[in-house]
């Protein structure tokens, strides 16, 4: 594994502080679910920066989400699967003071200031990776995503945005009624939605960078009125669990991609949020809704947008190992472990890595004669 300090990143940073113009993605992938045969991973290299944020919602520990998975034999699984990592570390997290709340938004210095030091994190990150490979997040509560999609959108401005999640976040903070802003992080970057939402100046250089069109929502189960309000008003496809049950997940990932990414030419920023999951499957994190995805159907997801070939940045946010006993943090963490995983193209079935070779008699019998030269 090839490990890039912090400071390394901010020199990086510094030295190209920034590159605004926009890389320009291709794919040579067609995606057909029912006759690709995907054998390894997709991608030759996997970018991971670590970004513990907590102050987006009111629960300490999911700080630690990114040293939990770190621990977890995740780098190793991948490793093992033929993928070259490369470490950026983790960013080093600011905390503003004074710090009032404005428009009932909480903290909001501190997280326009971490919000743009993450985005540019990661553009750095990204074009340090190459177009050919990916780059993986990993939270932090969900406000993380505030920087990391206003950041990909300045690399590739024709990303698409899949939401996996319990909550749709597009809040904005005269809608939320509990002031954290991992329930509004996309109010800030979406087009349409400028209109309801304050300007406030900490906020300026967070310019909106994508539109409701491309953007798909799945697992969704706990809408705020005023965020269903939105989503009817502007059209946008989503699909809550109701939907998940009656057409099944292979059906709703299916229409997903077709809806934002119909030629599978874009490139794919998947966030995913723990608490899609069913908390029987993913316990420890701070806003647990019942009835959610199933790890199964999780694990479809992740491995239906790999198998597009098209996914440039993971975000995996709101694992707080803190919450629950040590037991459910296990069981939150190696969920949150399988699911990236299945991003950079493990399989269930298994997978062949490209410089696999299958170990034959001859080479048994080779290696026996030179072990008992040795001995003599």
């Amino acid at each position: 594994m090839l490990k890039l300090s912090n400071r390394s990143l901010l020199s990086l940073i510094g030295g190209c502080r920034l590159m605004q113009r926009a890389a320009s993605y291709s794919s040579s992938s067609t995606y057909d679910p029912s006759t690709r045969i995907v054998r390894e991973p997709l991608y030759k290299q996997v970018g991971i920066i670590g970004f513990p944020t907590n102050l987006g919602q009111p629960n300490s520990g999911v700080q630690m989400g990114p040293r939990a998975i770190r621990r977890s034999g995740l780098f190793e699984s991948i490793e093992a699967m033929g993928i070259e990592l490369v470490d950026y570390g983790d960013m080093r997290v600011t905390e503003v003071f004074p710090d009032p709340p404005k428009f009932g938004l909480r903290h909001p210095r501190t997280h326009a200031e971490n919000a743009m030091n993450i985005s540019q994190s990661l553009q750095v990150a990204l074009n340090h990776q190459g177009k050919e490979n990916i780059l993986f997040c990993i939270g932090g509560d969900h406000s993380v995503s505030l920087g990391t999609v206003h950041g990909h959108a300045q690399v590739n401005k024709d990303m698409v945005l899949l939401w996996i999640d319990a909550h749709a976040d597009c809040n904005t903070c005269l809608t939320s009624g509990s002031g954290n802003v991992h329930g509004m992080p996309l109010s800030f970057l979406i087009n349409e939605l400028q209109e309801f939402v304050p300007r406030m100046e900490e906020f300026d250089e967070l310019r909106p960078c994508i539109s409701f069109k491309d953007i798909a929502f799945i697992g969704l189960r706990d809408i705020d009125p005023g965020e269903r309000y939105l989503l009817e008003k502007f059209g946008v496809t989503y699909y809550g669990m109701q939907e998940v049950d009656h057409l099944g997940i292979q059906e709703v990932v299916r229409r997903s991609l077709q809806e934002v990414n119909p030629g599978f030419k874009r490139p794919i920023h998947l966030s995913f949020d723990i608490d899609s999951l069913d908390p029987g499957f993913a316990k420890c994190t701070g806003t647990p809704v019942p009835a959610g995805l199933t790890l199964r159907e999780g694990l479809y997801i992740a491995e239906e947008v790999h198998r597009t070939g098209c996914l440039k940045v993971v975000d995996l946010v709101e694992v707080n190992p803190d919450l629950g006993d040590p037991a459910q943090s296990e069981v939150t963490v190696n969920a949150a472990k399988e699911v990236i995983r299945a991003c950079f193209g493990w399989q269930r079935a298994g997978i062949v890595p490209s410089n696999y070779q299958i170990p034959m008699p001859a080479d048994v019998n080779a290696e026996s004669r030179v072990s008992l030269l040795r001995e003599k």
